[in-house]
Formats: C-alpha cells, structure tokens, sequence
C-alpha cells in the first residue's frame, strides 16, 4: 500500500512538474516570409511553417502559430500590425502582444535562384531589436526549399554552428534585386551605389508637417540603424530620374526608381529658412520652399550615408 502511495505521489509530481517547463520556456512568434520578387505568397506560407516546426523542435520556446498570432492581434486590437515589416514596428507589436522574441523574414526568386533571409528580433529588455541575420541562396526546385528554410531557422537560432559551403552572408542584409545603379535588400532598405546613400523602400505614408518630418527621420530605425536624418534638396535631387517613373498613391506620376516608393508628389528637405522649408516635387522636377506647418502632399524619406560606395 505505501509502495502504491509512493509511486502515485511521484507520477503526480511529474504530471505538475512536465507543464511548469513548458509554461517557463520563452514566447517565441514566427511571422509569415513576405513573399517577394517572383514569389508566390502561398510559398511562402508554406515554408513558414516549415520555420515554425523546426524552431518548436528545438525545445527552448513555446512558439506560437499563424492562428495564434491572429487571435492575439484580434483581442489586443493589433491587427494592423501584423502585417508590419520595419523593426521597430514588429518590436512594438511583439510588446503589445507578449512575446519575448519575434523571426521574420522573406523569400524571393531571381532567374532560377531563390533567397531566403530569416531576422531574429528580441522585444523585451534594454538591448531589443534585431539580434541576428541570416539568408541563404538555392538554386532549386519549391520542394528542395524545406531544407533550406530549416537551415536558415536553425542558424538564426544558433542551432547549427557549422557555415561551411553554405551562402550565409554574415548577418549582412541580403540583395534581393536590382535597378540600375540602385540595389535593394532584404531589409528593406535600398542602396544608390553612385553615392553611397542609403533610402528606405517607401516614405513615411502619409501627409507630414516640415518639424514631424524631422522627428520622423531621427527616430527612425529602419534596417536596424539608428543614423538616418532628414535628406538634403541636392540629395533628393539626385533620385529623380527624368528618363523613369511610376504611379504613386496619390495618383501621380513621379519620376524616380520603383525600387523606392513614394506616395505623393514632394518630400521634405532638410534646408530651412525662417519659417519656410525645402522640398523637391517628383512629379514636375523642382525644388522650391513652403511653410513649415504646412503638411499637404508632404512626405518623408530618411537618408543615411554608407561607409563606402558599392560598386
């Protein structure tokens, strides 16, 4: 009887003891890969999956599904985003919803190569923001690609220390396409190779005061950097291209690369005078000033410069 005793009270300690391991491992979310550049989203669906089960595998985190995440950003009034892409706005919604660490990523195609590039970002704590970045490149068939995403997922989590043969590119952002002397990269930031001045891949979306804009600029993360600034009228004057342009938001035609895109005629610049500030309009190719407070068909788009020009 008091062996029966025994071997109950251990059985129920180990029925109590399985669940408090799994409720104390860390809330890990895994986004789906945006799909891009010649990619289908359901791809890309597919192999997020992939990514979710392998880092489950790992045993160090409670991770949580597509259909978690949903529930969440439904009952925490987040929805909008879910669908973010920048940094600091997936750190934002991390927080708003509880997680302690967030992976994200892309996978795109160019000819027959696809390249997958996975972000770990952490949310919580003095040092958050993205930790570390991996990508590899395959040139293969879809089903060949559930390797691939595994090996990238388990080298962003530090499972696979071994990097030989392999196309990781050092924590550095991927390429992912080309324009002419422009050159896109995973982290949505675009490169202008003449003169070594980093864009974001879009402006700030919306109508804009001259003193917003500012702000806007120097709180600005994308990419994981933390240097970007208000542009100057020359610099902005230096992306119109007379000789390309593309349907904005707003229903103009502007004329710069597609690989950046803005959603009015004119962005902000840094130049001031007294109560006016600089700006350059896309659609009619000038530069000219307005008033500050002003905030009608006024954008932004940070800039930060490189350490040296890519050729």
């Amino acid at each position: 009887m008091k062996m029966r005793i025994f071997f109950i009270l251990i059985l129920l300690k180990t029925a109590l003891w399985i669940p408090s391991e799994a409720w104390a491992r860390e809330q890990l979310a895994v986004l789906d890969l945006k799909a891009k550049h010649g990619v289908e989203q359901s791809l890309a669906e597919a192999l997020s999956v992939e990514i979710r089960d392998a880092i489950h595998n790992y045993g160090k985190y409670e991770v949580l599904s597509r259909e978690d995440l949903e529930a969440i950003a439904e009952r925490t009034k987040t929805q909008q985003l879910l669908g973010c892409d920048e940094s600091m706005c997936l750190v934002d919604f991390g927080k708003k919803i509880g997680t302690q660490y967030m992976v994200t990523g892309s996978l795109s195609k160019i000819g027959d190569t696809y390249s997958l590039s996975l972000r770990l970002i952490k949310v919580v704590g003095e040092d958050f923001g993205v930790k570390k970045r991996e990508s590899k490149k395959c040139k293969c068939k879809e089903d060949e690609l559930i390797n691939t995403a595994r090996s990238v997922a388990a080298l962003v989590m530090g499972e696979d220390k071994s990097s030989e043969g392999s196309t990781i590119q050092n924590g550095k952002p991927m390429e992912i396409g080309r324009d002419g002397r422009f050159v896109v990269y995973d982290d949505s930031t675009v490169l202008d190779t003449s003169t070594g001045l980093m864009w974001p891949e879009k402006d700030n979306g919306e109508n804009i005061s001259w003193d917003d804009a500012k702000k806007y600029c120097e709180n600005y993360e994308g990419g994981g950097f933390t240097d970007w600034r208000m542009p100057a009228q020359d610099e902005l004057a230096n992306l119109c291209d007379k000789n390309t342009s593309y349907r904005s938001n707003g229903d103009y035609d502007v004329h710069l690369t597609a690989l950046i895109s803005i959603t009015s005629c004119c962005l902000w610049a840094a130049e001031t005078s007294r109560s006016k500030a600089a700006f350059f309009n896309f659609r009619d190719f000038y530069w000219d000033w307005r008033n500050q407070t002003s905030s009608k068909y006024s954008r932004v788009l940070p800039v930060r410069s490189t350490k040296a020009q890519t050729q």
